[in-house]
């Protein structure tokens, strides 16, 4: 199972919707996460690893104390990635939004596992 499949299980485990790349300008509870990769570490005209940055939009009605579940997010996180990430509050008036940004280091994706 890759990093991305255990973190969409883990946070639909937490009864919260997770996509990639949907509108978070959409109401209600969910997560949406993006992962830009970049190679490196190259070798034979090929990389061998990539570097990825993650982002994990948590986005929650203003009404609504999520502290418990940013906290669940954060572990969460850490437990796949081994990454603490940074959790910035982009909150406004239509709601919460907070953003949760980390790095990794991992091995190229050929499509085999």
């Amino acid at each position: 199972m890759t990093k991305e499949e255990q973190l969409c299980q883990r946070i639909e485990a937490l009864k919260i919707p997770i996509e990639p790349l949907m509108d978070t300008s959409a109401g209600g509870e969910y997560v949406v996460y993006t992962c830009d990769r970049t190679p490196a570490l190259w070798g034979d005209d090929s990389p061998c690893i990539e570097q990825q940055s993650w982002k994990v939009v948590y986005v929650a009605p203003l009404t609504c104390d999520r502290r418990a579940t940013r906290q669940s997010l954060l572990q969460t996180i850490f437990s796949i990635f081994g990454a603490w990430p940074t959790e910035d509050d982009y909150s406004d008036e239509n709601g919460q939004r907070w953003v949760y940004e980390f790095e990794t280091i991992g091995g190229i994706d050929d499509g085999t596992a």
